[in-house]
């Protein structure tokens, strides 16, 4: 049952994470999977553990191939051409996850086929933080199991070892605890809202009275005096962000901005302020100085340049219009069927909890009739039986890849060090038991 109602409230004091067995609130066949614990005062009144569920860390990488088959024509999604616009990204990414956790085995000196550090590999829509672009482009979303082989992972991808491409990889200068607080609307000493939670065997309850909430199947570890498990999609922060639809699409005039701080930090010190000056008698909102410089200035002269440069702009557009673009418009609007970056949080949670769903009814299925078409771009649960695994073994050895992956782990190690991840800093670089993740904690304060 997904809650929507608040069942407990715990202050953001100090956070951090483990590896630890999968159990049943973890969805994962796995041997380790990542648990983020958060400790601080509770609304029940007692000091809290609360140990956070189905949180993997992630980067970006550009899809680079094309949703299109290999002969030049463009495909539709209805019909029998929708299996073969499945199968060529469904090859992509799985040819994709076995190099790479094969790269990061070897670079370890493990078994491939005993270790697994790839959580899931899904395809994603979003916007190039650079340059000007009016519609959306396909990304990939690699989550990893274990967040202190984030730096060892995507030094293969820039090496050019993997699938002989060099990877234009995205937002993995963020570490895992800030991308959880980032994509779930938390920030130090701010509040977690929780829906339902699962409580670790209370050590002084009273049998008379009905314990407050479920029982959780795992072992208590802490001291504090109330211990309780939650999956991601019961924080109830996260419904408070919204998307910023804006960039997706050219819109003439440009969207006018919000009233209200996107940043919830903020947002929240506006909040305080306003009751302060409530609280006072004064108007919640003081009212803004007026800018007359706008007003006064006149209309100015013409730019000397100006139909020189909108001769060349025009020049430049007529080149592209030749271009064969990497998704054609022909294409049966690919990304009505793919998750934006923001919406992909969601993407591993069981699909009774997600709340995004292809916006989308294929009408060309039956003839006068409007069913539900099935999404191409979802879930895959088994690999093609030619799947490859396609890694620059050579150059992985070399003493060269070796000597990269200890300066960017070292430089990764000190930026956790500076950031407060103090754990990260005692020089277990990737603790490992006969090719199983074994146990990492690495903790900071946000």
């Amino acid at each position: 049952m997904n809650s929507s109602t608040k069942s407990l409230s715990v202050l953001i004091n100090q956070i951090d994470y483990t590896l630890a067995p999968p159990g049943p609130l973890d969805n994962s066949p796995l041997s380790r999977v990542p648990i983020i614990r958060i400790y601080g005062a509770s609304s029940a009144g007692q000091k809290a553990c609360v140990h956070i569920h189905q949180v993997y860390p992630y980067f970006f990488i550009e899809y680079t191939a094309k949703l299109t088959p290999d002969n030049g024509t463009y495909c539709s999604l209805s019909g029998h051409t929708r299996l073969t616009l499945f199968q060529l990204v469904h090859r992509y990414i799985t040819k994709l996850s076995l190099s790479l956790n094969h790269a990061i085995a070897l670079s370890l000196k493990r078994n491939p086929s005993k270790s697994q550090y790839i959580r899931a590999i899904i395809l994603v829509k979003g916007v190039h933080f650079y340059g000007f672009h009016s519609s959306y482009t396909p990304f990939l979303k690699i989550h990893l199991v274990d967040p202190a082989l984030m730096s060892r992972a995507v030094t293969l991808m820039q090496s050019g070892t993997i699938m002989r491409t060099k990877f234009r990889v995205f937002e993995s200068h963020l570490s895992y605890l800030l991308q959880f607080m980032c994509d779930f609307g938390l920030y130090g000493c701010g509040w977690i809202n929780l829906g339902e939670v699962w409580e670790r065997s209370p050590e002084c309850q009273d049998s008379s009275v009905a314990p407050p909430f479920m029982t959780s199947a795992y072992c208590r570890q802490s001291r504090m005096p109330l211990e309780v498990d939650v999956v991601s999609h019961q924080i109830l922060n996260r419904h408070q962000l919204q998307a910023r639809n804006m960039h997706n699409k050219l819109t003439i005039p440009a969207p006018p901005f919000p009233s209200e701080p996107v940043v919830l930090s903020v947002r929240e010190l506006w909040e305080d302020e306003r009751r302060r000056r409530m609280n006072k008698g004064l108007s919640p909102t003081p009212t803004l100085q007026i800018d007359f410089s706008k007003t006064t200035r006149g209309r100015g002269g013409d730019w000397v340049a100006e139909a020189r440069w909108w001769e060349e702009l025009r020049k430049k557009i007529e080149e592209e219009r030749d271009n064969e673009p990497l998704v054609s418009e022909d294409h049966d609007n690919w990304d009505t069927w793919v998750m934006t970056t923001f919406e992909s949080v969601e993407a591993l949670w069981e699909p009774q909890f997600r709340f995004w769903k292809p916006g989308k009814t294929d009408v060309n299925v039956l003839e006068g009739s409007t069913v539900e078409a099935e999404n191409p771009f979802d879930t895959w649960t088994s690999t093609p039986e030619d799947a490859e695994v396609d890694v620059d073994e050579t150059t992985l050895s070399s003493q060269d890849i070796d000597q990269i992956l200890s300066r960017n782990e070292g430089e990764w190690a000190e930026d956790a060090c500076e950031d407060g991840d103090f754990d990260d800093c005692q020089g277990d670089e990737d603790p490992q038991v006969d090719g199983e993740v074994a146990p990492h904690e690495g903790r900071g304060d946000r």
